[in-house]
């Protein structure tokens, strides 16, 4: 698994790779279990490891504004590895979709349609 801080002196721990891994997989998991993704990428988060990064195309409409509108959060919640991965990037996640879906409820009762 690459990311960025792996270069630092230290570099991470086991259990911070593993928080790292768990946090994409919480992620994915999200998209795939909220009809967000196309296919399934991962299983577990062991999956990440050897999964292909996720493209456009993979994503629903909504789903791809979401990961647009959510990711820098997402990582920003994945990188501080003092957090549980699972709680912080599915809260952010959730929060988002709910904004999201609240919104185009909103502008479907403003334009009459459902």
């Amino acid at each position: 698994m690459h990311h960025y801080r792996t270069n630092v002196f230290p570099p991470y721990t086991e259990e911070e790779v593993a928080k790292i891994r768990l946090g994409f997989f919480v992620g994915l998991k999200f998209f795939q279990d909220n009809g967000l993704l196309k296919r399934v990428l991962v299983r577990n988060p062991e999956d990440v490891e050897a999964m292909e990064n996720p493209k456009a195309k993979d994503f629903t409409d909504h789903g791809l504004f979401l990961y647009r509108t959510s990711h820098q959060k997402y990582l920003a919640a994945i990188d501080d590895i003092r957090k549980d991965p699972w709680a912080s990037c599915k809260r952010i996640l959730e929060r988002d979709l709910g904004k999201m879906r609240d919104d185009e409820r909103s502008d479907n009762q403003k334009s009459g349609t459902q």
